[in-house]
């Protein structure tokens, strides 16, 4: 689908069967929107589409098909920096963070002077602020690159970033204290080279996996007042303390919450959209297809599992092929024992059952090579892995040597996904210059767009990724 033939349709039919259409490919819909890049002409046709629907009856506007449509017209015409047509679109929007992140845009873009953007900068916060998340769906780095446009665009005004580090506004709005903490990353601004061509949402599986093992857990719990505050603490307090950006030391308690409960805040704040990602991954991989079919066992080798996110993505890949259950051996590494548990709990589930056993280790080392003798494939997966400060990459690879010696000579492939900035991928270089000799499958940035709440209206969250994938 083409903007070009949205709009036809749209001009040409009536609100019902506007609504069934929509109904029917609202991810088709939110994907194109999001995707449209700005242009005079693009322009024209998206003010055109909404000129059309406004005439329409306004009831019928209030359903979620026209609200997709209203929400990603908003958006798209913000960056088009068109605040009249923003305007238009958020006047139909219900009450919802994404109308709360327009108002904010929209607040500084009506100022008629310079003093306005100092005297209402704590009420463009509070917007923004507000914008972040609603338990569903999450905002965080996109509300962290809007106050850095805001941030670099006014930067002209005698005073203006000096509000972004003044202690008390930081104290008043956690969201400024994490833009401070990670201003130098969101100037690196990469150029992404490909975008991908799905909107990713939990499947049932998933779904009902995520809720069942953290999500109800955290939103009944008599400190969370939902969203806001979880197992008694701000968000901001858990990000940047508890688990420290998914840095932190997972068996420590923090005051009175256990490790158990912080490995559910990581889950809570990191768990699926590293979910999303390497599903992306899995399906971009479509010769790993053949590997389910053939004698012997799948060896998942996850080092730094966390609590198996990647294996939890590969089981959904293995039923998308037609698996009635997800069999494969998986071999989970990592320094915290917490994080050990927590991939144990995830990984007991009702679609995945291993060939021969499951193993649980903090050190590779610990593996016992003679494992991997009936392996049809061994697959080592290295998600968010080479990101952390305390990896030393130089042993993991030589524990990877090892395996890559064994006298089994199925096909061995080393995943690899972590974000795109240089600074982090340093180790991952350094890393992959120590392996033997390999052929280099996928080597790419991508924008992984995805909601958290299946039949979202809302517009898909975006998410900045490297992958590559080494076959040995």
């Amino acid at each position: 689908m083409t903007i070009e033939e949205l709009h036809e349709f749209i001009i040409n039919s009536d609100a019902s069967e506007i609504s069934q259409c929509i109904g029917i490919d609202s991810y088709k819909v939110k994907l194109l929107l999001s995707n449209v890049e700005v242009s005079v002409e693009a322009t024209s046709v998206l003010i055109q589409i909404l000129t059309h629907i406004n005439k329409l009856d306004g009831e019928i506007l209030k359903t979620p098909p026209f609200q997709i449509l209203y929400i990603n017209l908003a958006f798209y015409f913000k960056q088009a920096n068109k605040p009249a047509y923003v305007t238009t679109c958020y006047n139909r929007i219900g009450d919802s963070i994404l109308k709360q992140r327009l108002l904010a845009w929209h607040q500084y873009k009506n100022y008629t002077n310079k003093e306005s953007h100092l005297k209402r900068f704590p009420a463009y916060l509070e917007k923004v602020s507000a914008a972040v998340s609603d338990g569903q769906e999450e905002y965080y780095d996109e509300i962290l690159v809007d106050l850095f446009s805001y941030y670099r665009s006014f930067g002209h005004i005698p005073g203006f970033q000096d509000l972004f580090s003044n202690a008390e506004l930081q104290e008043r709005f956690a969201i400024l204290k994490e833009f401070n903490s990670k201003k130098a990353a969101l100037e690196y601004q990469p150029e992404i080279e490909i975008e991908t061509d799905k909107v990713y949402t939990p499947t049932i599986f998933s779904n009902n996996l995520f809720n069942r093992k953290f999500l109800n857990y955290i939103r009944n719990h008599e400190d969370t007042i939902w969203y806001e505050i979880l197992l008694g603490y701000d968000t901001f307090t858990i990000r940047s303390k508890i688990i420290n950006f998914g840095q932190g030391h997972f068996d420590n308690n923090y005051e009175d919450i256990t490790s158990d409960q912080i490995v559910k805040l990581y889950c809570y704040f990191n768990m699926r959209k590293h979910y999303y990602s390497s599903l992306y991954l899995f399906e971009r991989c479509s010769w790993l297809k053949r590997f389910p079919k053939q004698s012997g066992a799948i060896k998942f080798i996850d080092i730094g599992c966390g609590p198996a996110t990647s294996a939890i993505a590969f089981i959904d890949f293995l039923v998308s092929l037609g698996m009635e259950v997800a069999k494969f051996d998986y071999i989970a590494v990592d320094y915290y024992n917490s994080m050990l548990k927590g991939a144990a709990d995830m990984m007991t589930n009702e679609l995945h059952e291993p060939a021969n056993s499951n193993i649980y280790i903090n050190d590779l080392k610990l593996l016992d090579l003679d494992f991997l003798e009936d392996a049809s494939c061994v697959l080592i997966n290295t998600s968010y892995l080479f990101a952390s400060d305390s990896l030393q990459e130089d042993e993991l690879a030589e524990r990877i040597i090892d395996i890559l010696k064994i006298p089994n000579k199925c096909p061995k492939f080393l995943f690899f996904q972590n974000v795109i900035d240089p600074d982090k991928n340093e180790k991952y270089e350094k890393f992959k210059n120590v392996l033997h000799e390999h052929e280099l499958l996928i080597n790419e940035n991508r924008i992984i767009k995805y909601n958290n709440q299946r039949n979202s209206i809302f517009k898909p969250t975006e998410e900045k990724v490297r992958f590559e994938v080494l076959k040995f």
